[in-house]
């Protein structure tokens, strides 16, 4: 039997075609399904790799194109084990495997891996659960409204740093450092927010080439440094508009 010839040329146009999610929330959502409802098949590896698969579907969501050796090189596993792994993800119907070639000579590239959605009737299934479920009536109180003060900038800060970290402890210190960090520099909040996304976006390029060993001290290097500019940019343009006073 021939081999299947190999369509898809690897590039920035084939794999924003082959995404499977239209949000970061209907992805993460997805993930987390599938280990629940899973949980029972998937040994420690297969879901370490589904986590490195998350992690690195996020510019085309739901599309990875990391290369089996460098997941099993940030895993400290061999490429068997990752090998095995997608196998089982594949058979659990959890992602797809595509073939793909260079554009430069048409030969064999590395494989693109897509996560799939969940399947309409099962979605609709789970929908209906919510839909059904008795809600409780609270009455609205004083701890409720202080929460909503930083509830966008929190939700922002959270489903971004998801993608990349599982462990919510980690992000909730993560979270913690940039807030500090923001009060210590008298930063509002609306460029506190900004500002920690940046410094987030900045810690996980660092992870993304090489491993850190103390994730929330670099992270709290990057909060101080930044912060710190940008509460100096503000004296600065205080002090300007004090001497320039605009007539």
């Amino acid at each position: 039997m021939s081999k299947k010839a190999i369509t898809i040329i690897a590039g920035g146009e084939s794999y924003s075609n082959l995404a499977t999610f239209d949000s970061i929330e209907e992805l993460n959502k997805t993930v987390r399904y599938y280990k629940e409802k899973f949980h029972t098949k998937l040994t420690k590896s297969t879901l370490l790799v589904l986590d490195q698969l998350h992690r690195y579907s996020c510019v085309y969501l739901g599309v990875s194109f990391r290369t089996k050796n460098n997941i099993a090189k940030s895993l400290d596993i061999s490429r068997k084990t990752v090998q095995r792994a997608c196998r089982v993800l594949e058979d659990l119907a959890i992602i797809k495997q595509l073939e793909t070639k260079r554009k430069s000579d048409m030969r064999q590239s590395s494989n693109v891996i897509q996560i799939l959605p969940i399947e309409e009737d099962v979605q609709q299934e789970q929908e209906n659960k919510v839909e059904n479920c008795p809600t409780k009536k609270t009455t609205p109180s004083l701890t409720k409204n202080i929460k909503d003060i930083r509830t966008e900038y929190v939700d922002q800060f959270e489903k971004y740093a998801s993608i990349f970290f599982h462990d919510h402890k980690t992000i909730s210190e993560l979270k913690k450092i940039a807030i500090i960090h923001s009060r210590i520099n008298s930063i509002c909040e609306k460029t506190a927010k900004s500002l920690s996304l940046e410094c987030l976006k900045v810690l996980i390029a660092k992870l993304k080439s090489k491993p850190i060993s103390n994730v929330c001290g670099y992270f709290n290097g990057v909060c101080r440094k930044r912060m710190r500019s940008a509460r100096i940019k503000h004296l600065w343009e205080e002090c300007w508009n004090t001497l320039n006073p605009i007539n």
